[in-house]
């Protein structure tokens, strides 16, 4: 009786290996895209949104962090070359999903800088507010070129 029990027992199980699946997945990340090592970026009006302005694909640095959307996802890194990793719409700042239209196309004039100046600047402008004063300054001068000294300069 215990050999028919036993057998039993081993055929249940040998039934439910066979049956079993196998899943493999490959994540081999998005692709790379080379810019210098202290890229250009400028600041998207009306935003604290960055962008690198001598690359054509959307990389922008907000709060600290590298965003990039790939293929209908949002990935963040801690660099501007990775490595990224995904992040939920839900976690994406919402600022990022609203960029204004045409935000590429900037004004004569607007300024560029370059990515250590924006690292370490960041948190201080956004706290200042330092892009919209200079902007109600832009609107006030009629538009002309702001010849004040760089952010962060003195």
């Amino acid at each position: 009786m215990k050999r028919i029990f036993l057998f039993l027992l081993l055929t249940a199980t040998m039934g439910s290996l066979a049956r079993s699946e196998v899943n493999v997945n490959i994540n081999v990340g998005i692709p790379v895209v080379k810019v210098s090592s202290d890229p250009v970026m400028t600041v998207i009006p009306g935003t604290y949104i960055y962008f690198i302005t001598e690359s054509s694909e959307d990389i922008f640095f907000y709060q600290g962090y590298w965003w990039r959307p790939y293929k209908g996802r949002w990935h963040r890194a801690n660099g501007f070359n990775g490595p990224w990793v995904f992040v939920k719409s839900g976690r994406v700042p919402p600022g990022m999903l609203k960029l204004p239209s045409g935000w590429r196309k900037l004004p004569p004039g607007h300024p560029t800088l370059k990515h250590s100046m924006v690292k370490s600047s960041w948190k201080q402008w956004e706290k200042e507010k330092h892009w919209d004063k200079k902007a109600q300054k832009n609107d006030s001068d009629g538009g002309k070129k702001n010849k004040t000294k760089s952010p962060g300069k003195k």
